[in-house]
């Protein structure tokens, strides 16, 4: 998993984080969204089918989501135990100790505000007539934030969840960038699954964080995440079914 933390707040890590430098991946014109197919729905592997998406959320999307990190990042007391209050689902809350490094907030999308803007994402997406599965997302969800520079993600697959009250299984992870990372950080999608990088075969994609790209990946395909160069990276983290 990724390095240990600092020991430095998340309520410190929202004070810090600035928009990003680099130009935003976000629009208020849907006709220049951009869906990028990065493993082939024919090919004969778990990741078939992942994709990402780009210029698909408007700055006001962008905006609101900065809001709630920062709000949530606020109400946290600095270290993960109390992050971990914020979100009910126990299984997912001892998920969170896996790997050292990285600062979650949780929450629960009660409202379904972030939902309807991912479910209006996809929509936007299948209107360019690239494949894009997934329909929904479900309200539990994460912000994951990398402040310092070497923090990474060991090789790894995710599990499916459940939609509450209900037995519909999630299928696929997607990542939601809110911070474009220059060099470093990129999530990289793998050959085979293995223990350590150098097990996973070759790398088939490698996506580069930029503000406001959707990535979409079924939860078998293995994944890893590339050290961070530049500092810090920032994404929401949920699944889709």
């Amino acid at each position: 998993g990724p390095p240990e933390a600092q020991g430095e707040s998340v309520q410190q890590a929202a004070a810090t984080v600035q928009l990003s430098a680099q130009e935003p991946v976000c629009s208020e014109e849907i006709s220049q969204i951009k869906v990028t197919l990065h493993i082939s729905e024919d090919m004969d592997h778990p990741g078939a089918g992942s994709y990402t998406i780009d210029q698909g959320l408007t700055k006001a999307d962008f905006q609101r989501l900065r809001s709630l990190w920062n709000s949530l990042a606020d109400g946290l007391h600095g270290d993960e135990s109390s992050a971990q209050v914020t979100f009910q689902d126990s299984e997912a809350a001892s998920e969170s100790m896996k790997y050292g490094g990285v600062e979650r907030a949780y929450f629960c999308d009660a409202e379904g505000w972030v939902r309807k803007m991912i479910r209006t994402l996809l929509a936007r997406a299948r209107s360019t007539g690239v494949v894009v599965s997934g329909l929904e997302a479900l309200p539990y969800m994460r912000f994951l934030y990398y402040r310092s520079a070497g923090a990474s993600m060991a090789p790894h697959v995710d599990l499916a969840k459940k939609t509450p009250g209900d037995k519909t299984s999630s299928t696929r992870t997607f990542l939601l960038y809110l911070e474009s990372c220059g060099e470093g950080g990129e999530t990289l999608l793998l050959e085979k699954e293995g223990p350590t990088m150098d097990q996973c075969g070759s790398i088939l994609s490698a996506v580069q964080p930029q503000t406001g790209r959707f990535l979409a990946f079924p939860h078998k395909c293995p994944h890893a995440g590339a050290p961070v160069v530049h500092a810090p990276k920032l994404l929401l983290r949920g699944e889709l079914y």
